[in-house]
């Protein structure tokens, strides 16, 4: 990669006595992204995420040594070896040494990897090679908007600089043995870092891993991420801020606590994309040592949040407190409840407010350590007592209380069926024996606050007797950075009708906790009028969640761009009910279900 000679200065960087400065790393980032997802060459095509990730801590290792950007980018030379960093934009058509159709370029296909358990692909013959989400090597066929064989395009990577690559490239323009020789340098950097760390610990504690780390993330979402437009406009602009966010961490004498600090600072360095689909998993050599390391520890209480009150819902039987069940929870260790709910929310990637706090809820009495921490907590009882007892964080999971899980499909007195498709033993047999019954019914509930069983679309065609698209659906197709010119490619699917027809009343309940399928099925419902949706608002979190692996914390991201049926915005606003309802913190005291309780009321006074 050809560099000019003073394109920029060389900065020491690494060095704990020195300002912070990592704008050689913010337009070392930009860099990385574009030419890892846009220079078609064609021997990286079998690199894993954990190879990219290699190479990516390869480089930053590089500059964090010598403070030589120029160098860094000129060794990515093997990468896009007719790429050039200059102080001007140098876009234009270049020389063409062959005919165009022996150039290629690469189309990203969505992003990320779909998780299909074996099990699943062994028993839906749909899923046994599917894979929605891919890469292709594509011939120059002078399609506009497309890469154009010979053509140079010019990106800005750091104030007044440009990288300018061709997007389209001839297979012997790029050297499989460099390219060889660049993994297997990497590998071994990687390997013997991650051995002077132990031999299953990760480097959580090394500069250069948290900033490749980061690095990585930063630039799957700059350039695949589908609501990045709505989401984080900023987004190129924050990358300095987020390399700040991880340069620096507070590192206790616990190593348990350490890897949670580097877990917890990762998802506020994301929290702008607001997406509930981004959680990060565990990858981690040995599953005890994952158990050990990367676990926190809760006190023995089950929360709820009703009303915006946090409700202690449930207490472990051996807690060594009596707590009344329904007491209201006010502080912990001293720490409004609200003041903690409010910080570890931003750890969760919600554009659901209500979403965000009840998935934020376990951290509030969550330890670093794996167990044996005492913490304090004060709450008020249902009779208004204040209390405040000692408790132990000793759980490896969040405590919840499991009663007896009641009937898949249960019946009113007055002839009304309600179902619940999110309990573990919903199951689409037992509907289908029951249909002969659900056609003399008053009407039927479907309680959709939760995650539905995967065949619910069978359900659902029941309610219909011709196919309903699912165009509201679109897989985005890129060729060029940072989103430019995407393309997006409905789906082609249908909702297929399934007899016998149900013609009897239906409503759908809704609330925070509908999300991903639960979404579709609700937005098939209300684009489509299959039922009257009674509630409030779902999550607004919809399209595939694909994996990208990476090591020590691979993350989840949505794929997909879904809309409303009708083409309004569905991210971040959710499927919006017919009839609004909430739960009130006087009615949950009372057991009683508002929100079904209104469903059942509604079809009441159908004539």
């Amino acid at each position: 990669m050809c560099v000019l000679s003073a394109v920029f200065s060389s900065r020491a960087a690494g060095t704990d006595n020195t300002p912070v400065d990592t704008s050689d790393y913010a337009a070392f980032a930009r860099t990385y992204g574009i030419v890892r997802y846009y220079s078609p060459n064609p021997y990286t095509s079998d690199w894993s995420e954990e190879d990219w990730f290699a190479v990516c801590l390869h480089f930053v290792n590089r500059l964090s040594e010598t403070g030589d950007l120029q160098q860094v980018m000129a060794d990515m030379a093997v990468l896009a070896p007719n790429a050039t960093l200059t102080a001007e934009p140098q876009a234009g058509q270049g020389p063409l040494t062959g005919v165009p159709e022996e150039y290629y370029y690469k189309e990203h296909t969505g992003g990320g990897k779909i998780e299909i358990p074996k099990v699943v692909r062994m028993l839906y013959k749909e899923y046994r090679d599917y894979d929605p989400f891919y890469i292709t090597l594509r011939a120059c066929d002078g399609t506009p908007d497309t890469p154009q064989a010979g053509r140079v395009y010019s990106y800005p990577v750091a104030d007044g600089f440009y990288l300018n690559l061709p997007h389209a490239e001839r297979q012997d323009a790029f050297s499989k043995k460099e390219t060889d020789r660049l993994l297997k340098t990497a590998k071994k950097e990687w390997k013997d870092i991650r051995q002077q760390s132990g031999k299953y610990i990760y480097p959580y504690d090394n500069r250069n891993f948290r900033l490749a780390d980061i690095i990585t993330r930063w630039n799957i979402i700059q350039h695949f991420y589908p609501y990045a437009e709505i989401d984080i406009p900023d987004w190129n602009e924050k990358l300095t801020e987020i390399l700040g966010s991880v340069w620096e961490i507070e590192k206790t004498e616990y190593i348990e606590k350490n890897i949670l600090l580097h877990a917890e600072t990762i998802l506020e360095a994301m929290n702008d994309v607001r997406d509930e689909h981004l959680i990060l998993q565990m990858s981690w050599p040995k599953t005890k040592l994952r158990g050990m390391y990367v676990s926190y520890s809760y006190l023995p209480l089950h929360l709820n949040i009703v009303d915006n009150n946090v409700i202690i819902e449930a207490v472990a039987p051996d807690c060594g407190a009596d707590i009344p069940v329904n007491s209201i929870l006010q502080k912990v260790d001293g720490r409004d409840i609200h003041e903690l709910l409010d910080d570890a929310a931003r750890q969760v990637n919600s554009s659901n407010r209500r979403s965000a706090l009840y998935s934020a809820l376990p951290r509030t009495i969550a330890s670093y350590l794996y167990c044996g921490s005492e913490m304090t907590v004060t709450y008020s009882t249902p009779s208004g007592d204040i209390v405040q007892d000692t408790l132990v964080a000793s759980l490896p999971a969040p405590y919840v209380s499991r009663p007896e899980e009641g009937p898949f499909i249960s019946y009113t007195d007055d002839g009304i069926a309600v179902i619940r498709p999110c309990q573990r033993n919903a199951n689409y047999e037992e509907f289908a024996a029951a249909l002969d019954t659900l056609h003399s019914m008053r009407g039927i509930v479907f309680d959709l606050r939760g995650y539905p069983m995967l065949d619910f679309d069978k359900v659902l065609g029941h309610l219909t007797e011709e196919p309903l698209p699912t165009s509201f659906i679109s897989t985005p197709v890129t060729c060029f950075p940072n989103r430019e010119k995407v393309r997006y490619v409905q789906s082609n699917e249908f909702l297929e009708p399934v007899a016998p027809r149900l013609n009897v009343p239906v409503v759908f309940l809704s609330d925070y906790h509908a999300m991903s399928w639960a979404e579709t099925v609700l937005i098939l419902v209300k684009g489509y009028e299959l039922g009257t949706i009674v509630g409030s608002e779902s999550c607004g979190t919809n399209g595939d969640a694909t994996q990208y692996r990476l090591p020590v914390f691979p993350f989840n991201l949505t794929a997909n761009y879904v809309t409303n049926a009708d083409g309004s915005r569905h991210h971040g606003v959710g499927v919006l009910p017919d009839i609004y309802i909430e739960p009130t913190l006087e009615g949950y005291l009372d057991g009683r279900d508002e929100v079904l309780g209104k469903g059942l009321e509604y079809i009441r006074m159908l004539p």
